[in-house]
């Protein structure tokens, strides 16, 4: 008996010991490996000293602190990585590989899908998005589904949803109080979301979607919330989770959804996915995307709902950020905001014209400055900092960096929009930049710094860019034109003198604007 004890202690001590080896080797000395490899590559940046288990997130929650948008600090280092093609990254103790220059992503767009492709690292957001083609690698079966999808959000589709873009905006707009502050990215999100609900699923399952259910708070209690405040929940938490102690000390157990917050998020998913096959199984309006999907024999049951979610998910949160920054950034410059607002009023449309004549896809394309605006916004302040994680299939090189098959990579969208060698005055809001008429465009053509190729980065680059590009501009621009012509807006001032003010995804400053009925 007692030499069955000691044979038992030996196996847990073992265990123990293998598995602290194990800890300290994935925490540590891993990411201590990769961070001496990179830095001697004079065209990487990477942090001057190695920070253990924190990596990039001390700067980023010393930002968050402040009051500053979580990804402030690529604003802040673009100065630093001016000249520097690729990034080493740490998510905590996770090692990324980030594209910053034109060059790098300009060879990394022809690498893909071939040597590099998108991949789901089952963490964080990965984990939300298992099964969709969003984030898993090109097969022939996620290629079909993607062109699928893609050719529901092309221009030509997307244009006769624009009544129902107007609509949608204009009801979120009509409860609104005259003088009364609002959180437009909560009115923003609600307006997304309805028009995204009647696109994939037809209007009559708008009042579907808003129709509260069960959500699980962290203190333990339960809430009753519409589908797209869900949505928004289930998406941050699973952001969150990427920097839980247990999403690298203890992954299986975090897969299995057996411990909070895992459990709990895991169960809100469920609850936000039950929400998405009911509006799936009601859906009768023959011109949705949902019916068109429904009709492809191609795809499996759960094929079609993975894809409509990934396309809801997507779409509807980053649009939303999307329009609030642009709305923002109107009225930090206001001489724009009072420019466009005369383009819109010179081409006839009005709050009475609005609803009796409606918009057409020609009208809009005839608003140039609208364009404009909308582009800068999206530099300014895009929706997402970051492309979804890539990894190379093979042993490949960038711009001379060697990267190892396996490797994390992404595409950032923020730092190059900020770098001086590519834009004229990056810091500064000005539409005309995308003008080639302008003095403005002019001045920067004969500097070289107009934003060639790929500086603009919003929606990503390559074959696995954001395949909705087209829907997206579309509704920021249907949105945009409908509350410039129905209401005024005036935005905290403070907001206008704080630093590291953004309202991508994931972050959390309110955008206070307090309404005004034309």
């Amino acid at each position: 008996m007692f030499q069955i004890l000691i044979s038992s202690f030996k196996c847990v001590f073992i265990f123990a010991l293998a598995y602290v080896l194990y800890l300290t080797y994935t925490l540590v000395v891993y990411p201590y490996i990769c961070w001496r490899k990179y830095k001697k590559y004079s065209n990487v940046y990477t942090t001057p000293k190695f920070i253990p288990l924190l990596g990039d997130l001390k700067g980023i929650t010393d930002d968050l602190k402040q009051g500053k948008v979580h990804y402030y600090e690529k604003i802040r280092k673009a100065p630093e990585t001016k000249d520097k093609d690729l990034r080493l990254k740490f998510e905590g103790y996770h090692p990324i590989l980030l594209l910053l220059s034109n060059k790098a992503i300009e060879e990394f767009a022809k690498l893909v899908p071939t040597k590099i492709d998108r991949v789901n690292t089952g963490r964080g957001l990965g984990r939300l998005g298992l099964g969709t083609f969003l984030l898993e690698r090109s097969t022939k079966r996620t290629i079909m589904r993607r062109k699928l999808l893609t050719s529901f959000l092309s221009l030509n589709s997307s244009s006769r949803h624009i009544p129902a873009m107007v609509k949608y905006t204009a009801e979120v707009l009509k409860p609104l109080k005259e003088g009364e502050k609002q959180d437009f990215i909560e009115i923003c999100n609600v307006l997304t979301f309805n028009i995204f609900t009647s696109v994939l699923f037809g209007e009559d399952m708008v009042g579907l979607a808003n129709k509260v259910r069960p959500y699980k708070n962290t203190d333990g209690t339960t809430s009753m919330l519409p589908l797209r405040d869900i949505m928004i929940n289930v998406f941050k938490a699973y952001f969150i989770q990427i920097f839980h102690p247990l999403s690298a000390t203890m992954k299986q157990v975090a897969d299995l959804n057996i411990v909070n917050p895992f459990k709990r998020d895991h169960e809100n998913y469920l609850t936000f996915m039950e929400g998405i096959k009911e509006l799936y199984r009601n859906c009768k309006d023959e011109t949705s995307i949902c019916k068109q999907i429904l009709k492809n024999q191609k795809l499996t049951e759960s094929e079609k709902i993975f894809d409509l979610n990934t396309f809801i998910f997507a779409g509807a949160e980053t649009s939303s950020h999307g329009i609030v920054s642009t709305l923002f950034f109107m009225k930090k410059y206001p001489e724009s905001f009072e420019k466009l607002r005369k383009e819109i009023q010179d081409a006839g449309i009005s709050k009475e014209t609005l609803f009796s004549e409606g918009l057409t896809r020609e009208k809009i394309e005839e608003l140039d400055y609208l364009t404009c605006v909308v582009k800068e916004g999206l530099r300014i302040d895009g929706p997402g900092a970051e492309s979804f994680v890539y990894a190379a299939s093979q042993d490949v090189e960038l711009c001379g960096v060697p990267i190892p098959k396996g490797f994390p990579i992404k595409v950032d969208l923020a730092t190059g929009h900020y770098n001086e060698d590519y834009w004229k005055d990056p810091h500064d809001f000005v539409p005309e930049r995308y003008d080639d008429e302008s003095e403005f465009y002019k001045q920067a053509e004969k500097e070289g710094k107009f934003g060639l190729g790929f500086s603009t980065r919003p929606f990503s680059h390559g074959f696995r860019a954001c395949p909705g590009q087209s829907f997206a501009l579309l509704e920021m621009k249907v949105a945009i034109i409908v509350i410039l012509t129905l209401i005024d807006y005036e935005v905290d001032p403070e907001l206008f003198q704080k630093e590291g003010v953004g309202f991508g995804v994931g972050g959390s400053i309110p955008a206070s604007f307090k309404i005004n009925w034309r």
